[in-house]
């Protein structure tokens, strides 16, 4: 005899966001902040005793800028933005500032330093595609439209293989040729 409990929301569109597509919103966000902090730094570079102050203030921006976002009410980063994604605790809820800020130590020297990048391999064979800084922030990448009852019930996971599109080799291959111009633009701008 079937069961009569009600199910859980589900939907056809996978729940967690997928390797490739937090790639690309990480590259889209490195773009915003080298674009930003050129932008912090350049009034500052006429005066040699002023470059500390606009080094501390890049310094500031660069290490706020995550923290900030993920704790916001967009729970997302420009890139995350861009891609439809968003940054939750396990039970789909917004999370804290403090939270934002060890998922930031979290990326920058678990996943990326101490593992030398394994940690964000870890997001693409996953089940829910957490990287090792998630599961050590205890949160999950997910849809930008995904409630908490769908993030609670575990929605659609990805396969462990996901083929890259062409639009998605596209914004790649786009977002390496942006960095590079923009450090080459950078170079000639600040020779220094």
């Amino acid at each position: 005899m079937p069961s009569t409990s009600a199910a859980a929301p589900t939907t056809s569109t996978p729940l967690y966001a997928g390797f490739w597509r937090r790639v690309v919103a990480f590259s889209i966000d490195e773009i915003a902040i080298m674009a930003a902090i050129l932008l912090i730094l350049l009034p500052f570079m006429s005066n040699e005793s002023l470059a500390t102050i606009g080094a501390v203030v890049a310094l500031v921006f660069m290490f706020g800028y995550f923290p900030v976002m993920h704790s916001s009410a967009l729970q997302a980063t420009l890139g995350k933005l861009l891609l439809g994604v968003k940054v939750t605790d396990r039970e789909g809820n917004r999370i804290g500032i403090g939270r934002s800020l060890g998922r930031l130590l979290g990326m920058v020297f678990v996943s990326s330093v101490f593992t030398l990048g394994v940690g964000y391999l870890l997001a693409g064979v996953t089940e829910r595609r957490r990287a090792l800084h998630d599961m050590i922030a205890g949160t999950l990448v997910v849809r930008k439209d995904a409630t908490p009852a769908e993030i609670v019930a575990g929605g659609r996971t990805l396969p462990v293989t996901m083929p890259l599109t062409a639009g998605m080799w596209a914004i790649f291959g786009g977002i390496i040729i942006v960095a590079i111009l923009f450090n080459i633009v950078s170079a000639i701008v600040m020779p220094n």
